[in-house]
């Protein structure tokens, strides 16, 4: 089973992985529910106050991203959480995002 220690907890600007503050973050989260939350984690980042959650798949993060924004927000996170899901697909900034743009 994984555990909190497991999940790298990163505040940026840091050196350790090790966060306490975000490592408090996962395990208040962990205690709101039901859903195992660190299996479905990739890392957390603190990034100037805002809470980078980064999961393993669109359904875990599905699942848990409410309980562990909750849990930023209830300890103080400036700025809200980002809720990313790591992608292999490719990336075409100019079609995907430029040409885009105007609409």
């Amino acid at each position: 089973m994984t555990t909190t220690n497991s999940i790298p907890c990163i505040r940026h600007g840091h050196a350790s992985t090790c966060d306490a503050r975000l490592q408090s973050v996962l395990a208040k989260a962990q205690a709101s529910g039901q859903t195992y939350i660190v299996a479905l984690l990739e890392a957390l980042t603190d990034y100037d106050g805002q809470l980078w959650a980064t999961w393993r798949t669109p359904e875990g993060r599905d699942a848990a991203s409410a309980m562990l924004s909750r849990a930023w927000d209830d300890l103080g996170g400036e700025r809200g959480a980002l809720h990313l899901v790591r992608t292999n697909d490719g990336y075409d900034y100019q079609s995907d995002c430029m040409n885009d743009a105007s609409s």
